[in-house]
């Protein structure tokens, strides 16, 4: 490695003093005039404090020398004989301390007095190492010019009295027992800091282990809550299947003998009656399976396209209707909205209406008032209204009054049933439309009003709710051979009675071993099966049909989540009805294949 130039070093000669100095000019005066030119070497890393030294020493009259480091002082100090030599203590590579042992060492320069000029705070061991090395005097910085002046005077002056240093060897000795001293405090330090990092340590682990046992719990906590959710949808899938199964005969034969024309009217409507609380207990079981349905993202809309809201009102004032009758409440519809058609789906939007305009009766006193109105506010918007003057809402409730279970304070009234989901159903519906929904009340016992906001479309050709509609005049009938299979027996009675009433042959089946022999050994056009069977799945099953004897059908289950429709179809059924079914739905789907399959076969003719 190539050592870099020596730096000459700098001399100032002797200056004449000025009679008009300062104080430290007069100082200098007097030092200048006690004692003979001396040389002083001034030792520190750093141009800017040499600098002030050298200012502050210059009208002192002595020759001044300047070096950056321990080494090239020591060579300075043995070329030019200095008198005095002004060291920094922190320098890199050689400490003012290593640069006093080497200058004692030298017989030549031993002699030289040296003095300390360090900015760091003075230890009483520092004091004990600088005196053991023969330097008497230190220079604190910042240090003030008199401080300089008289620092410089006093080791000057000292130097004529001192016969001479410590010995390298005792030097040497007393700079070991303080370094000894002093790292043998650093190191009881270390230990304490070292103790004190251990135990830090331990409890970063102690938390790290607590944090992952945490981890361990909430996943598996997640993974509690996930199966417990799944057991919920379960429990609710197989809740719904048990429960429409038996309204399914009942609505059927309700339905069926609403249209018989022998029957008397005050008979008609009560069996009218029985068939919307059907309809409606079958609408609770829905918003179960609605809400698990939301609360997964799977809540979807058919699109019924243009849909007319005031006739969807119209038929919810006919199921509502009797409500509010028994009740005595004013049930009042104005509907002004000269714009009144919208986009969506039918049933889903006749499902808010239901909710919104059946809970402003429940929550209604004897006596009160519902009113529902329609309006264009804007052009290209609807709004439809409900107000009631019934139990109304309490403030802090209203924040919350579409979360799910919740169903507000209703004051003094007692709780009127249901599960309050409606609403909660009702919101996440609207928010699939696009649409707004809100409520107001101005307190407990003064009524309230919600209201929803739809945009409207052009009103082409209504579609009303999915009720199905009579055949119309000269619509050709087919009859079919059908295969129908349901091991619940009211139910395969009701709709056997019902079809072979339509002019169908129906054979049935209670399983899917008497299904498979009854397919063996006749001809249908369409299969009707239940999906849950004794002694296996009506979707095996229907794979097996439509394999061997190319056979399609429609399903009916009791499940109706979005995943039992997909399966339905992946297995080979046309449609997938749920329970309890209207049976003029199921009749005008049979109608409909039918056609579609006739317009498909060749004819004869053509053959």
């Amino acid at each position: 490695m190539s050592t870099p130039p020596q730096r000459r070093p700098q001399l100032f000669p002797l200056k004449s003093l000025s009679k008009q100095g300062n104080a430290s000019a007069g100082s200098a005066q007097d030092c200048a005039a006690d004692l003979s030119v001396k040389t002083i070497l001034i030792v520190d890393d750093r141009p800017t404090n040499r600098q002030a030294l050298v200012a502050m020493l210059t009208h002192c009259g002595h020759r001044l020398l300047e070096a950056e480091n321990g080494a090239q002082a020591l060579k300075i100090a043995r070329k030019e004989k200095s008198d005095l030599v002004i060291a920094d203590i922190l320098m890199p590579k050689m400490d003012g301390y290593e640069f006093v042992r080497k200058l004692r060492l030298d017989r030549k320069i031993a002699h030289t007095t040296v003095v300390f000029c360090t900015a760091s705070y003075i230890e009483e061991e520092s004091r004990k190492l600088a005196k053991a090395c023969g330097v008497h005097h230190i220079i604190v910085k910042p240090a003030e010019p008199e401080q300089v002046l008289r620092i410089v005077h006093e080791a000057l002056a000292m130097r004529s009295r001192i016969s001479g240093a410590l010995a390298a060897p005792e030097f040497a000795h007393k700079h070991l027992h303080l370094v000894t001293d002093k790292l043998a405090e650093k190191v009881y330090d270390l230990e304490e800091l070292n103790t004190k990092l251990e135990a830090e340590v331990a409890e970063r682990k102690r938390i790290m282990a607590k944090l992952r046992c945490a981890h361990e719990e909430a996943r598996r906590a997640r993974q509690d809550a996930e199966r417990a959710n799944r057991a919920k949808d379960d429990f609710l899938a197989n809740l719904s299947h048990e429960l429409r199964t038996p309204l399914t005969p009942v609505l059927m034969c309700a339905a069926a003998l609403e249209q018989e024309r022998a029957i008397e009217p005050d008979f008609r409507q009560q069996l009218g009656m029985m068939r919307r609380n059907v309809e409606i207990e079958a609408r609770l079981i829905d918003d179960l399976l609605d809400l698990t349905r939301i609360a997964r993202g799977k809540l979807q809309l058919v699109q019924s396209g243009p849909v007319d809201v005031h006739s969807l009102l119209f038929h919810t004032q006919q199921i509502v209707g009797s409500d509010a009758r028994q009740k005595s409440i004013h049930l009042q519809f104005d509907l002004v909205a000269s714009e009144h058609h919208v986009g969506g789906d039918a049933a889903r939007l006749h499902q808010v209406f239901w909710n919104l305009i059946k809970n402003a009766i429940k929550f209604t006193p004897a006596g009160g008032r519902v009113t529902v109105r329609t309006a264009n506010p804007t052009p290209g918007r609807f709004v439809l209204a409900v107000e009631d003057t019934g139990a109304g809402i309490d403030p802090e409730v209203l924040p919350s009054i579409f979360r799910a279970f919740e169903q507000g304070n209703t004051g003094e009234m007692q709780p009127c049933g249901g599960l309050g989901l409606g609403l909660s159903i009702s919101k996440a519906i609207m928010e699939l439309h696009g649409g707004t929904i809100h409520a107001a009340s101005a307190g407990p016992g003064r009524g309230a009003l919600f209201s929803i906001g739809l945009a409207t479309i052009l009103p082409f050709p209504s579609a009303q709710i999915s009720d199905a509609r009579p055949e119309q005049s000269g619509t050709k009938t087919h009859c079919l051979r059908l295969l129908v299979i349901e091991d619940h027996e009211p139910t395969l009675a009701v709709l056997t009675r019902l079809l072979r009433q339509e002019g169908h042959e129906v054979l049935t089946a209670t399983t899917v071993s008497g299904a498979l022999q009854l397919a063996s050994a006749h001809r249908f056009d369409f299969v009707i099966s239940d999906i849950g069977l004794p002694d296996g799945s009506g979707l095996d099953l229907m794979r097996e049909l439509t394999r061997k004897y190319a056979l399609r059908g429609i399903a009916l289950s009791g499940y109706g989540m979005l995943e039992d429709r997909v399966k339905a179809q992946q297995a080979g059924f046309l449609a997938h009805l749920i329970k309890p079914i209207n049976f003029a739905q199921l009749h005008h789907l049979l109608q409909q294949n039918a056609a579609v399959a006739e317009a498909k076969t060749p004819s004869k003719a053509s053959g």
